[in-house]
């Protein structure tokens, strides 16, 4: 979703993620994290386990080959909203809040991540604030009935980034694709992982790409300087949309509309 000019009717944003990586004071454990719901306003249900996969390697004399072994890790707790329109993870390296569709605006998605970061800051008291990032994932829906005469469209028509099979290929049709690119963008000390692929309709009179715009920067911030990191966030924000009308074409804003 652009917010440079006016908001569109129907904005294709699914998750917007505002982010905080930390370090957490040591001894600080999964279980302390629970504390977070008793300070919780009203709205949000009971916490739910974070489970990560975890890999690791065991080498053995007797054996050639190294024994690879994956087990699940508990990194902290979900916290959702009873309507699961906002999501507030708290895990043992950093918190993120969600705002799930229909999306509305950032000056109300943002206020409410800052009130409960202060919550999470000031309940486990971290050291350092070592990485920033605002997230958002659109799923642009093209509608089948402009496909062309052999069922097919171009993606150019719709974005301005594309993966493309050169035409020395005797079959270059694409089934579907998946793209993720690192764009380094220097002058904010910051890196946009720009993210595209074609993913499930939300019913069969549509072709979905989803458009990931994930923007983040490694920092080492004193998690009480609320004016370095909101207005940072606010500058992410702004070159997140900067960002989506990059990559969007006109025909793409008219779907919005």
């Amino acid at each position: 979703m652009a917010e440079l000019g006016p908001p569109y009717n129907k904005p294709p944003i699914t998750e917007a993620v505002i982010d905080l990586r930390v370090t957490l004071p040591e001894g600080t454990s999964v279980d302390d994290l629970r504390r977070l719901q008793a300070r919780l306003p009203g709205g949000f249900a009971p916490p739910v386990d974070i489970l990560e996969p975890v890999q690791t390697i065991e080498f053995h004399q007797a054996k050639l080959a190294p024994i690879l072994r994956s087990t699940l890790s508990h990194q902290g707790f979900r916290f959702a909203k009873m309507d699961e329109s906002r999501v507030l993870q708290a895990k043992v390296d950093g918190f993120s809040y969600s705002a799930l569709a229909p999306y509305t605006s950032w000056k109300g998605f943002c206020p409410e991540a800052r009130g409960l970061w202060e919550l999470y800051r000031d309940t486990f008291h971290p050291g350092l604030v070592t990485r920033v990032a605002v997230r958002y994932i659109n799923r642009v829906d093209i509608p089948l009935k402009i496909l062309d005469s052999r069922g097919q469209f171009k993606l150019e028509d719709f974005f301005n980034s594309y993966p493309h099979i050169t035409e020395k290929l005797p079959h270059n049709t694409m089934a579907g694709f998946v793209m993720q690119v690192p764009v380094p963008q220097p002058d904010i000390e910051s890196m946009l992982l720009l993210k595209q692929g074609v993913v499930p309709p939300p019913n069969p009179e549509v072709f979905s790409v989803v458009l990931d715009l994930d923007l983040f920067r490694e920092v080492r911030w004193d998690p009480g300087d609320d004016k370095m990191i909101w207005d940072f966030f606010d500058t992410l924000r702004e070159r997140k949309n900067a960002a989506f009308e990059a990559s969007i074409t006109p025909t793409t804003r008219e779907l919005f509309n």
